[in-house]
């Protein structure tokens, strides 16, 4: 399944929101792997800063990876997320960006987490696997459906530390 930039750029802003619902410790700014998911989301919410001419700019709004790997780098893991919440809290404001039309909110951000998970497995090598490591967005939407909160809230935490245990 190919997906468009605007669809990739929604699932990236997706998973930083979940993942900032869930809870992350301090302690991954320091992460490589951490910080190059904050390099591609803050590259992606600027894509959508600009596709929806939200208008906003400044060091935080910029397009240079390099730039933002960096300062995820040398920042604390508060600072970093604080940044990432500053962030998707313009964003929220900014009339173009939405949810999907029609998608049950919680089950689109489960999978769209999920799936971005799982690319995180390949990309890192981790070689992690089984129904829970599925790049297939319906596998993990009509399991959601039938799930509760808590049980994809903690299916997330689950594979987030299976992830931080790889790259270690």
């Amino acid at each position: 399944m190919k997906l468009s930039l605007k669809i990739k750029i929604r699932y990236s802003f997706m998973l930083l929101l979940l993942m900032l619902a869930v809870g992350s410790p301090s302690s991954y700014a320091a992460s490589k792997m951490y910080c190059s998911t904050y390099t591609k989301t803050a590259v992606a919410q600027n894509a959508q800063n600009i596709e929806n001419n939200c208008g906003y700019t400044g060091p935080r709004w910029s397009s240079d990876p390099e730039h933002h790997n960096e300062w995820c780098l040398n920042a604390s893991g508060q600072t970093a997320q604080r940044e990432n919440l500053a962030r998707i809290n313009q964003l929220a404001k900014c009339p173009g960006v939405q949810f999907p039309a029609g998608a049950d909110k919680r089950c689109n951000i489960y999978s769209i987490v999920s799936i971005g998970q799982n690319k995180a497995n390949l990309s890192t090598g981790c070689e992690l696997s089984g129904p829970t490591w599925s790049s297939n967005y319906g596998h993990h939407y009509s399991w959601c459906l039938t799930a509760s909160q808590e049980l994809t809230n903690a299916q997330i935490t689950a594979r987030q530390r299976e992830l931080d245990k790889c790259a270690q």
